[in-house]
């Protein structure tokens, strides 16, 4: 059960009065409480609205496995099933895959203002207190262009920063306060998660071989004439708009004979355009390997 908070109900109140589409941009540090506030939102808002929520995280993800943002447009009735998209990062942080980050969030932006989604709210990840975490924030605002920007946080963490987007003539800018109802999650509980969606990602999982004719390589491509470099790295195999049909997991690569071998869902993956190398290898368990 949620626990409302007052400033929530203002800001909910706030959204729901324009007419035109919008863009809300939470953004907050981990265990902050934003994945909470934006799921308020988001069924609040759904029962006059259509609604997308994009979720940010690709480490503590909600609507897809790990490594991913994931977009879920919510059904206008009872009798729709929810829409989903995702888009690959190839890690489990954005830290090292930060275009890769930002480019899934703008276009799965993009493509729930394609499928007509009144109100777009993207919950950000935790990646918000380093400098290089603030800049990539503010790259991340100045291309979704949000018009409500909600920032998370308590008195002693640096949000100073976000100040500089009151000026903004688009961007309506409110802080929060933490609530004190939120839970911290240690980083043996985070790192659990993550094996636990895995886990149950690769479940049914079987070996399956693809032609590698007509289809592209991009992202951490490893040395692919060296087997211990490739076996067991986690790669995207994504369609003709580099969105993820399936999370696949290397075994064998024939270079020679332009195949190679993946152990993966079931899917349709005669529709594979693009082979999205990540930079985590993972076992058939989907625990991770260190290599």
């Amino acid at each position: 059960m949620i626990n409302i908070e007052e400033p929530w109900q203002h800001l909910l109140n706030k959204i729901s009065h324009e007419d035109t589409p919008l863009i809300v941009y939470v953004i907050g540090s981990n265990d902050s409480g934003k994945t909470t506030f934006c799921k308020y939102l988001a069924e609040n808002l759904s029962k006059n609205f259509q609604i997308a929520y994009i979720d940010c995280d690709p480490g503590q993800s909600l609507i897809g496995p790990p490594t991913t943002v994931g977009l879920d447009l919510f059904p206008q009735s009872e009798t729709e099933n929810h829409l989903q998209c995702l888009y690959f990062v190839g890690s489990t942080t954005p830290r090292g895959h930060l275009l890769q980050t930002i480019t899934g969030m703008k276009k799965l932006t993009e493509k729930a203002v394609s499928l007509g989604a009144q109100r777009i709210i993207l919950d950000s990840c935790g990646f918000v207190l380093e400098q290089v975490a603030r800049e990539f924030q503010f790259r991340v605002i100045d291309l979704i262009q949000p018009d409500f920007l909600i920032a998370i946080h308590s008195p002693d963490e640096d949000f100073r920063w976000v100040s500089n987007f009151r000026k903004h003539p688009g961007i309506h800018l409110y802080r929060l306060p933490i609530s004190s109802s939120v839970i911290a999650r240690t980083p043996p509980e985070r790192r659990q998660y993550r094996e636990v969606k895995f886990k149950d990602y690769f479940e049914n999982a079987v070996s399956q071989e693809l032609i590698l004719r007509g289809i592209g390589f991009h992202g951490k491509i490893p040395d692919l004439r060296n087997p211990e470099m490739y076996r067991n790295v986690l790669v995207g195999l994504c369609d003709a708009e580099n969105f993820l049909i399936s999370l696949g997991i290397v075994q064998e690569i024939n270079l020679a004979g332009r195949k190679i071998q993946i152990y993966a869902p079931r899917a349709d993956l005669s529709k594979v355009v693009f082979i999205h190398f990540g930079s985590i290898y993972l076992n058939s368990e989907g625990q991770q390997i260190m290599m």
